[in-house]
């Protein structure tokens, strides 16, 4: 499964923030389901991963949040988006301008993968933005992955899977999966994988290539 995060860019102030991704714990065990949510006013803009082929092909997974500029205003209706189910591509994206301020999933054993729901939440100030994904796909799906956004301003917008193939080890069969992840800012999107899910991310030029191993 190929996964796409959409990200744009909301350029205010330009202020770099530090990555706290390894100090933040895990949100769920192997094989169990999570729900996450940023704090009111915050969007998505990290997410790190860790593979076990042992614990069912799964990963452990953590995000990190970021509050948004102040010219976007409050937040102003907040909802789940579609499922995506587990073992399909699927294309998903906030509706209504939303920003990804949260995401939960549920793992289903039969497939080795999870379903994914996002989080969105609308802004009181419409902003202009672009939004793009890359075409850069991990060499290596089972790898620890990191993603984290190129600079304050920007946030994800939604993903986009494609699955393949699957490897087989003996008697066993591993769904092979890749993730690219859109960002949105006012400008830019970049990739990231996942071994069970893929998500895609809008790429700030060539800064967010070498975060591609997410989703893996």
């Amino acid at each position: 499964m190929q996964l796409t995060l959409w990200f744009v860019p909301l350029l205010a102030s330009a202020w770099g923030y530090p990555n706290y991704l390894y100090e933040e714990p895990w949100v769920n065990l192997f094989r169990q389901g999570f729900n996450f949510q940023c704090p009111h006013g915050e969007a998505l803009v990290a997410i790190r991963s860790y593979f076990s082929e042992a614990e069912g092909s799964d990963r452990l997974w953590t995000f990190e949040c970021q509050p948004t500029p102040s010219s976007l205003g409050e937040p102003t209706e907040c909802w789940w988006d579609d499922i995506n189910r587990a073992g399909m591509e699927w294309t998903s994206m906030c509706s209504n301008n939303g920003l990804v301020a949260g995401v939960q999933s549920q793992y289903f054993s039969a497939v080795l993968d999870r379903e994914w729901q996002f989080y969105c939440c609308r802004y009181s100030r419409r902003c202009p933005y672009s939004c793009w994904k890359t075409n850069d796909v991990p060499e290596y799906y089972r790898e620890e992955a990191e993603m984290v956004i190129p600079g304050y301003g920007y946030f994800i917008r939604g993903a986009q899977t494609t699955f393949s193939a699957v490897l087989r080890s003996g008697p066993h069969q591993t769904p092979e999966s890749k993730s690219t992840v859109f960002i949105n800012t006012h400008a830019h999107t970049f990739t990231q994988r996942s071994d069970s899910y893929q998500k895609a991310v809008t790429k700030s030029e060539s800064y967010l290539h070498n975060l591609n191993h997410i989703f893996t």
